[in-house]
């Protein structure tokens, strides 16, 4: 998550709120994000390998 972070701040896009949760089997994890730019945030964070999970997928977990 620290990176995350880093690469939204080096490139000023603010944070509105965030929380974050494990899968049931807890291999996994998943951060939700309310950011002010959210276009910038999702090329981002695309840009550095990070997957976006889309919102129907997200019910499914």
């Amino acid at each position: 998550m620290s990176s995350i972070l880093r690469h939204l701040d080096k490139v000023g896009i603010n944070i509105e709120y965030l929380y974050a949760f494990v899968t049931q089997t807890a291999t996994a994890a998943l951060i939700v994000f309310r950011v002010e730019q959210v276009d910038e945030a999702i090329k981002v964070l695309q840009e550095k390998g990070i997957r976006i999970v889309p919102g129907d997928e997200v019910y499914l977990i």
